[in-house]
C-alpha cells in the first residue's frame, strides 16, 4: 500500500482484517521464544526405576546404557549420536549382539 487512498479503496472486510492484524501485532508481548518452555507433566507409571528383568544375571563386560548415555534411560530424550554410541558400545562388548547397518536416512545417518 503506497497511500491511504489505496487502503480506503479496499473492501470493508479487507480493511477490518488489516486493522485486526495491526492491533494484534501491537498488543503482542514479543516473540514466543522469550517465554520459558512449560515443564512436562509427570505421568504415573512412566518412571523406569525397576529392573527390566529382575533377578537376571548380566554380563559385567557389557556396559549399561546409562553409563554410555550419562543419564538414566527414560529420564530425558537422547540424541541420535547418543543412541548410536550406546548401541555401538553394546554390540562391541556383547557376543549376543551384532550391529548391522541396513540403510541411511535422508540426512545421511546410519540406520541399524
Amino acid at each position: 500500500m503506497s497511500s491511504i487512498r489505496e487502503l480506503t479503496s479496499l473492501p470493508t472486510g479487507y480493511r477490518l482484517g488489516i486493522l485486526a492484524l495491526a492491533v494484534t501485532l501491537l498488543q503482542s508481548n514479543g516473540p514466543a521464544q522469550d517465554t520459558p518452555a512449560p515443564q512436562p507433566t509427570p505421568l504415573p507409571g512412566l518412571i523406569y526405576d525397576q529392573p527390566f528383568f529382575p533377578n537376571a544375571k548380566y554380563d559385567t563386560n557389557v556396559p549399561k546404557v546409562e553409563s554410555v548415555l550419562g543419564f538414566l534411560v527414560g529420564s530425558k530424550p537422547a540424541t541420535y549420536g547418543q543412541i548410536e554410541a550406546a548401541i555401538k558400545a553394546l554390540s562391541g562388548k556383547s557376543p549376543r549382539c551384532k550391529l548391522v547397518e541396513y540403510g541411511r536416512t535422508h540426512e545421511g545417518r546410519a540406520l541399524y
